[in-house]
Formats: C-alpha cells, sequence, structure tokens
C-alpha cells in the first residue's frame, strides 16, 4: 500500500502556500481507486441491464429502515438509479483533485491533512459505489441480506469519515 508520504509527493502548492491552491497530480494509488470505483460501477449497470427484462412493471423505488419497500414506482426508475450512482462516483473521483471542495468536520491546515482527505474521499467513493450496487440487489432480489449489507457499508463509511478525521486531528507534521 502506498503511504500519506507519497500522496504527499504529488501535491503541488501554487503561490502563497495558501491550501485552497493545492494541485492534486496522478497517483498510481490514485489510479488504482478509480479504476475500481469504475468496475463497481460497470458491475452496477450490468447488474441492471441483466435483470430489467425479467422485473415486473411495479418495483421497490423506496426502502424503510428495516427495508422493507415502503414505495414503489416504474422499473425504469432503475435506470435512473444507475446514472446517479454513475454521477456521485464520478463526482468523487473529481473531487480527489479539487481538494478544496471537500468538506471534513476538522480543521485541514498543512498538505498532509490534504493526502489524507484525499484516500479518505477516495475509499468512500468506493464504499459509495458498493451502496449504489446494493440498493440494485435490494430492488431486483428482495432478500435482507442485502439490508444487512447496505447498513454495513453505511457503518463503514461513517468508520472511515471518524479514522481519517481523527488521524488529522492527531497529525501535526
Amino acid at each position: 500500500m502506498i503511504n500519506i508520504e507519497d500522496i504527499f509527493d504529488t501535491l503541488r502548492m501554487k503561490g502563497n502556500k495558501d491550501l485552497r491552491n493545492v494541485r492534486v497530480y496522478r497517483t498510481k494509488e490514485g489510479t488504482i481507486f478509480e479504476v475500481v470505483a469504475a468496475l463497481i460501477v460497470i458491475v452496477m449497470w450490468a447488474l441492471i441491464a441483466y435483470y430489467f427484462k425479467d422485473l415486473p412493471n411495479r418495483i421497490p423505488t423506496h426502502f424503510d429502515l428495516t427495508g422493507n419497500a415502503d414505495n414503489f414506482g416504474s422499473k425504469h426508475t432503475l435506470w435512473i438509479l444507475g446514472i446517479v450512482g454513475t454521477l456521485t462516483t464520478a463526482l468523487l473521483i473529481a473531487s480527489a483533485y479539487h481538494p478544496r471542495f471537500i468538506n471534513l468536520p476538522v480543521k485541514v491546515t498543512k498538505p498532509v491533512h490534504i493526502a489524507m482527505a484525499i484516500r479518505m474521499l477516495r475509499i468512500i467513493c468506493i464504499i459509495i459505489a458498493l451502496l449504489f450496487v446494493d440498493i440494485v440487489l435490494m430492488i431486483v432480489c428482495n432478500s435482507y441480506v442485502y439490508t444487512i449489507a447496505m447498513w454495513c457499508l453505511v457503518a463503514a463509511m461513517f468508520a472511515v469519515i471518524t479514522y481519517y478525521s481523527v488521524r488529522i486531528r492527531k497529525t501535526k507534521a
């Protein structure tokens, strides 16, 4: 695994060393995260295409906290879910190259903090992409297993945010 210092080496400061002017360049780690995210999105689209023809015209479009469907709509809304999942994943990937748009619950004062925030964002991107795949599976398979997976993914996302927030707060360098 590439460590934070390797990401830090790809950050370039412009002008007055203001953290808002940080530029992020492509790294091997970033490319790996982007490829994995793209593969997950491709899997999501493959699932939508595979199951679409066999779905009834009315499918669940919303679930309560326990995973029970509480709203229904046309099966064509599955395509909208795919578009939203793709755009969300793409936005998260793009945000890693523009760290001034990353909003953290801790103050970012050093370039090493930005490097950690970028890694956190890339991990969250993978989790979000998996969450969209899970939602597609919840709709087409109607199984509680996917509800459990959804809660695990949400917990993982909060764990990543908490871990990196604490780590950024404790990092002095």
